[in-house]
């Protein structure tokens, strides 16, 4: 392989992998990302979670 070519380069912040746990649940950290992701889209996704959150749900 030719060293001369550069290579992009990879940032943790735009990671598009997802981390599992051996018990299958998403990892907080990923869960967390794709709830603050989904919130910014979807209002009603906001008010569910904060309802989950207080157990009201």
């Amino acid at each position: 392989m030719n060293q001369d070519i550069p290579r992009p380069q990879v940032h943790s912040v735009v990671s598009t992998s997802l981390k599992w746990g051996e018990d299958g649940e998403l990892s907080r950290v990923d869960r967390d990302r794709l709830l603050e992701l989904l919130c910014a889209v979807d209002p009603v996704a906001t008010v569910m979670i904060d309802q989950l959150g207080s157990g009201k749900a």
